[in-house]
């Protein structure tokens, strides 16, 4: 039985961003008794070696393990058609530290203009209901696991019309709270510029499609909505800027609008660094807030683009100090991110290149460890994103 036990331990494998153990049973199959008796011997190994978080994936086709989980302080944390994972944090005297599972829906609605200056508009067919409006609204949907919000357009375009298209610009985003199953929504429209014109609709979705002119669709303001006249607004306004696409980006029902990218230091970016700072030296060891950190840090920079030099020595110097000891992926992303915006000032090449040069061996010490490429995917693909700037 020793065996065994070392092997259900064996199987699990560390996740070293939470010090925890991801156990996929969906390749590991273990008879009932032997789970229940092995279980908690192995929480009791786990326990021992100071581990956090543990993670175990249970198929669909071993679900009568579920319970034994469960009595074993395990609870759920997600579920896809396949299996079930459930979580357990081991640390009686700090907070479960563990991230949720996904909270938001991704949708993608394209505005499809072609060279006779009409958009693409489409009546779905469940709207068509006693009391419920007829809009005329943009053909999109969900994105779909692993597609990007550019592909998900192009491909639901294509489905619920038949109309081929590319890409242009991200025109605009909406933020819809408990959207669906306690989920909020994100609503990004994009313009696409049409490809084909004959129109091919799916007759189980779409009621209606057509080509509608720009500004009679802007008119119509009892069969579209507030949200899908405010998408095209900001087609009209890239026109009028004299851009065939990568504009600006907005978002419905901003407060205040986004000034011009890269024209001053608008959010105050410099006044903020100093706590962004403190918080990183602070709470390096806290993984959910560094990452958090990162990501404000990388919205300022994207945003002030190259008008907040001054912050960019500090910036790299914190950020490689904490890299080399706690080697969080986040960080690569955000030195990709500075590179994107200032490897076009001629000044700054040399420090962005001693920051890719410091990043390499903290990089290639955790690729060499053992499993370090399968145990680390976050940081091989930040690291990729890094060397491909």
């Amino acid at each position: 039985m020793a065996e065994v036990t070392n092997k259900l331990v064996d199987i699990g494998k560390v996740d070293k961003l939470y010090n925890g153990v991801v156990i996929d049973l969906q390749r590991h199959e273990i008879p009932t008794q032997q789970f229940e008796f092995l279980l908690p011997q192995a929480v009791a190994k786990w326990q021992s070696d100071k581990r956090r978080g543990i993670h175990i994936m249970i198929p669909i086709t071993q679900s009568e393990l579920i319970p034994i989980a469960v009595r074993n302080q395990f609870t759920f944390h997600h579920s896809h058609p396949s299996y079930l994972k459930l979580v357990r944090w081991l640390p009686v005297d700090e907070p479960n530290l563990l991230p949720g599972y996904a909270t938001h829906y991704i949708g993608v609605g394209g505005v499809v203009v072609n060279n006779n200056n009409e958009v693409l508009a489409v009546r779905e067919k469940f709207h068509l209901l006693p009391g419920q409006p007829i809009n005329w609204k943009f053909p999109g949907g969900h994105a779909n696991a692993g597609e990007s919000i550019v592909t998900a357009g192009i491909r639901e375009v294509l489905e619920e019309t038949g109309i081929k298209c590319e890409f242009r610009s991200l025109l605009c985003f909406r933020h819809t709270f408990n959207y669906k199953y306690g989920c909020d929504d994100l609503y990004y429209i994009i313009w696409y510029h049409a490809l084909t014109h004959d129109i091919t609709s799916d007759p189980h979705e779409i009621a209606e499609c057509k080509w509608i002119p720009i500004a009679e669709y802007v008119a119509m303001l009892t069969d579209t909505t507030r949200l899908n006249r405010y998408a095209v607004e900001c087609y009209i306004k890239l026109q009028e800027k004299g851009t065939s696409g990568r504009g600006g980006i907005d978002m419905f029902h901003m407060p205040h609008p986004v000034p011009a990218r890269g024209t001053t230091d608008v959010y105050g970016f410099v006044p903020l660094w100093p706590l962004f700072a403190q918080v990183l030296e602070k709470y390096q060891l806290e993984s959910r807030v560094t990452e958090r950190a990162c990501r404000s840090l990388r919205f300022m920079l994207r945003c002030v683009q190259t008008s907040v030099p001054e912050v960019l020595p500090p910036l790299i110097t914190i950020i490689l100090n904490l890299f080399t000891t706690n080697k969080h992926s986040c960080f690569l992303y955000l030195g990709s991110i500075i590179i994107d915006e200032y490897g076009g000032v001629t000044q700054c090449h040399q420090i962005l290149t001693e920051m890719f040069t410091t990043f390499v061996h903290p990089c290639f010490e955790v690729f060499s460890e053992e499993k370090g490429i399968i145990n680390s995917p976050d940081t091989v693909d930040d690291f990729f994103r890094l060397c491909g700037r």
